[in-house]
């Protein structure tokens, strides 16, 4: 299996977080905001927002990592088995017989690695303390 460059197994969800951000700052007004609470409640917003999609995005990968989604990919790939024509030639029918060999299979290689979207997530989430901390709103 092939290895993520370093840069990019970061720097997707940092900009990712950092788009999701700058969307929120954007729909708050951050630009327009004069006073410093105003700018550090609309920085704690942008940042808790985006650290909350990372972590969700990172514990739904967690989970389906770890096998909960593979009885639904199975069902439809069994589904679609149904009303596919079936060829003459055996070797062109592959694919696993059983959930069990599904499973196997797709579980064959290592565990994804997600510590960089638990780690984005959570500083995203320490930011938006930061911020609502020195805004002085809480």
């Amino acid at each position: 299996m092939e290895q993520k460059h370093p840069a990019r197994r970061w720097g997707i969800p940092i900009a990712v977080s950092m788009a999701i951000a700058v969307a929120v700052w954007m729909i708050r007004g951050l630009p327009s905001r004069t006073r410093f609470t105003e700018q550090a409640a609309a920085l704690s917003d942008g940042f808790f927002v985006a650290g909350a999609v990372i972590l969700a995005a990172a514990a739904l990968a967690f989970i389906s990592d770890g096998g909960f989604f593979d009885i639904f990919g199975y069902g439809f790939r069994s589904f679609r088995k149904v009303f596919r024509v079936r060829r003459k030639d055996p070797a062109e029918n592959t694919g696993p017989k059983t959930f069990f060999d599904y499973r196997r299979l797709k579980h064959s290689g290592e565990p994804k690695k997600l510590g960089p979207l638990w780690a984005v997530g959570g500083i995203d989430i320490l930011l938006s303390i930061l911020f609502v901390l020195l805004s002085g709103q809480f």
